[in-house]
């Protein structure tokens, strides 16, 4: 957000201890419904909501008290004390906004968003985290350099 020349912000920060539903728990390498902390979130630029972001990371005993005395830590920094992460692996889709989302974004009319679908993983290859991220499309730009191997 802010190299995009905005100042960041959030809004509506829910976040509690629950089961995952099962395909998130699969998606974190688990067959069976796994423990998370869940961190709901709208992400701001300049004070207009522009990202609604859903988070289930694997939890550990203490986490949960730990995020509340670090609210203003960056996500990524907080888990360096749990699980650091190494890479993520993201899909990215076009969506249409529902009532859910049109409520998170303040929308009045459904828009097309990206929705990134992320899973974190430590440097040894483990899921940590996974997360939904959806982006008004007007506000933020995307670029992707892929590389081909010979």
């Amino acid at each position: 957000i802010s190299e995009h020349g905005y100042t960041p912000g959030t809004k509506e920060l829910k976040f509690e201890i629950k089961t995952a539903p099962v395909s998130v728990s699969k998606k974190l390498g688990s067959n069976e419904p796994l423990k998370v902390l869940y961190i709901e979130r709208v992400r701001t630029a300049n004070g207009k909501p522009i990202i609604y972001v859903e988070d289930y990371i694997r939890y550990t005993d203490g986490m949960l008290e730990d995020y509340e005395k670090n609210l203003d830590m960056a996500l990524l920094k907080f888990l360096e004390a749990y699980n650091p992460i190494s890479f993520s692996n993201c899909s990215i889709h076009s969506v249409i906004s529902n009532k859910k989302l049109m409520d998170k974004l303040s929308l009045t009319e459904e828009k097309a968003l990206l929705l990134l679908e992320q899973i974190h993983y430590s440097s040894k290859g483990d899921p940590v985290f996974y997360s939904d991220s959806f982006f008004l499309t007007g506000e933020i730009e995307f670029n992707l350099i892929r590389r081909h191997n010979d």
